[in-house]
């Protein structure tokens, strides 16, 4: 591998300087081919027309030096890698294909989807297998999965990339410090195929950089973002495959840390607020950075910055051969970004007022379901005593806050007493809490009339739809009462009730509900 170290430093500066030359070229006939960023005062807030074919000059310094370096150089180090080398040339040039013509005909996010994964295949079908994923010590095999994960992680990769490309020199930066981490662990894996491409392609986008500096004279386009996000999910597949442990997925995961995090809320925020996955806004990681009063030249070297601790934790970890060290770093840094306030703490927010609301539906949804099965099996049961009927309606009146309920049976014009019941909580409650009182009268076939008073205190679970529960209880209660002659042949409880159950309760069938403020 030490013989090969030169091969690989001039590789990368010939691609650098080759790439600086075509970029140079590709600001020049970029107008005149239409290949131009025109501002709209939104989201494009450039102050002029910007040329888009760095990623087209990128891939063309790329493939330029590789056909070079292997006309001219030794082949040896190849070790059979040379259809790897096609198919990920054929993928990638289908990126960047499929990048320009979006640069000049936008497609639907759906079509771009779908070409992305045609654009993957080449490289998923015909490279690199990932047979085995290894996370934190643990192996997972992947069998006939393993086409599917390769396409996926591949168009993952290609599109967290893409859509962190909103600042002059941050998607390039990003891509070339994750691809130059996974060339020096491609070196330390002994893996030299690996190691030259990534070289060679980092070699292309640091010559991109020059031109794409703050202030930009050249955009990347879809065609740069996309092929340099493919780049680095293929390079992983291919450094991490030529070692006996599999594909080790949290290095990569980590190198692109904060796209996939700018991405995940991206999505987060745009679901939780109603709008498309596809609707651009203004919430990404630089945006928040510049809203805080940083320059773009000062946000784009302080992602640069979080980035390159990122890189630095997977180098760390993959010197002493453990990825958990690189997972915890890069969690570690992700959670004192969102504890900042820096970036993430407005999705976190948006997760966790979604998550009360859930709860609040759940919970009532559940209080709802528990109160029409007491009326359902007050309903429907064979037998019911007085006494279980009272405490099922007591049991139902305390769930939701009640403190007081009466209940006065009568018959006749004279209105004849057959059945009192009085229930009051031993709970202490604050005068100071809002109070409620539910009245019901209700009048059966047989003559019999029954006058309920629910008196209660405000808690959470005191809603319009807990009180239409009480009633319907009440209304089961009062249908499965005995007749009337054997509530007269019981003993009546000897309970004297208060005389405004005598005085408030309406004559008709209708409740009346009042909330007030207790004296």
């Amino acid at each position: 591998m030490n013989q090969l170290i030169p091969l690989l430093i001039g590789s990368s500066a010939v691609a650098a300087v080759t790439a600086y030359g075509l970029t140079w070229l590709a600001r020049m006939v970029a107008p005149a081919l239409g290949f131009v960023d025109q501002p709209d005062g939104g989201r494009k807030q450039h102050g002029n027309p910007m040329p888009l074919l760095g990623g087209a000059a990128i891939f063309v310094a790329f493939g330029v030096t590789l056909a070079i370096f292997l006309a001219c150089g030794p082949r040896h180090w190849l070790q059979g890698s040379s259809l790897d080398l096609a198919v990920m040339l054929a993928s990638g040039g289908l990126f960047c294909l499929l990048g320009l013509w979006d640069d000049k005909y936008p497609l639907r996010a759906r079509d771009k989807l779908l070409l992305q994964i045609l654009a993957s295949l080449p490289f998923a079908m015909w490279g690199q297998e990932v047979e085995v994923i290894n996370v934190v010590g643990f192996r997972f095999e992947l069998g006939l999965w393993s086409l599917l994960f390769s396409v996926f992680w591949l168009v993952s990769c290609a599109n967290v990339v893409n859509l962190v490309d909103g600042l002059d020199g941050l998607a390039s930066s990003i891509g070339l410090i994750a691809i130059s981490a996974l060339a020096v662990m491609s070196v330390i894996g002994l893996a030299p195929f690996a190691a030259f491409v990534a070289l060679t392609f980092a070699g292309s986008v640091a010559g991109f950089l020059f031109h794409n500096w703050p202030p930009a004279r050249i955009f990347l386009g879809d065609a740069g973002s996309l092929t340099i996000g493919f780049m680095v999910g293929a390079i992983a597949i291919e450094s991490s495959n030529k070692t006996t442990v599999g594909f080790v997925l949290i290095f990569p995961l980590v190198l692109l840390g904060i796209p996939i995090f700018d991405t995940a809320m991206a999505i987060l925020r745009r679901k939780l607020t109603g709008r498309g996955i596809g609707e651009a806004d203004r919430g990404h990681i630089h945006h928040r950075l510049q809203e805080r009063g940083l320059t773009k030249l000062q946000t784009l070297l302080a992602i640069i910055a979080i980035c390159s601790v990122m890189a630095l934790a997977c180098l760390a970890a993959v010197n002493v051969g453990q990825d958990l060290i690189a997972m915890a770093l890069g969690v570690g840094v992700i959670s004192i970004i969102v504890a900042g306030r820096v970036f993430g703490f407005h999705e976190m927010m948006l997760v966790f007022r979604h998550f009360e609301i859930f709860h609040v539906a759940v919970s009532a949804a559940l209080r709802e379901m528990t109160g029409r099965r007491v009326v359902v099996h007050l309903e429907h049961a064979e037998s019911v005593s007085v006494d279980s009927l009272w405490e099922a309606v007591v049991a139902r009146v305390e769930s939701i806050g009640g403190m007081t309920l009466e209940m006065a049976c009568t018959v006749g014009q004279d209105r004849e007493t057959v059945l009192e019941k009085l229930w009051s909580s031993d709970a202490r409650t604050n005068q100071k809490l809002d109070t409620w009182q539910l009245r019901r009268t209700l009048v059966r076939g047989d003559g019999l009339r029954t006058s309920f008073l629910v008196l209660g205190h405000q808690n959470p679970n005191t809603r319009a739809q807990s009180l239409d529960q009480i009633s319907n209880v009440l209304e089961a209660c009062n249908h499965r009462l005995p007749a009337v002659d054997e509530l007269r042949s019981s003993s009546v409880d000897a309970v004297s009730l208060p005389l405004r159950i005598a005085t408030c309760m309406a004559t008709s069938g209708e409740h009346v509900l009042d909330r007030r403020r207790a004296a």
